[in-house]
């Protein structure tokens, strides 16, 4: 098992697997909205999903979102996680 950064040239695999693990999960979204997702938001960050590699299969993924907040009248950099998914089979 592998732990690193996706590649830039892996997105297509990286959605591929998040559209199967969710739709396992009876969630209906496609490979193009994860992908969308992506390419939607001003701060994405290939370098932040990150990914357990079985040889050349994504078998877990997770991505960590970069954002700012507000706080006490300041502009705070922050960062949540989201597609988190993990093929069980």
């Amino acid at each position: 098992m592998e732990f690193r950064s996706l590649h830039p040239h892996e997105m297509d695999k990286w959605a591929e697997h998040c559209n199967a693990v969710f739709l396992a999960e009876g969630h209906g979204v496609s490979k193009e909205y994860f992908l969308g997702h992506f390419h939607n938001d001003p701060w994405r960050d290939v370098h932040g999903i990150f990914v357990a590699m079985d040889g050349d299969t994504i078998a877990s993924t997770v991505r960590v979102f970069r954002r700012k907040v507000w706080l006490f009248g300041q502009e705070v950099p922050m960062g949540g996680i989201g597609e988190v998914s993990t093929n069980a089979t």
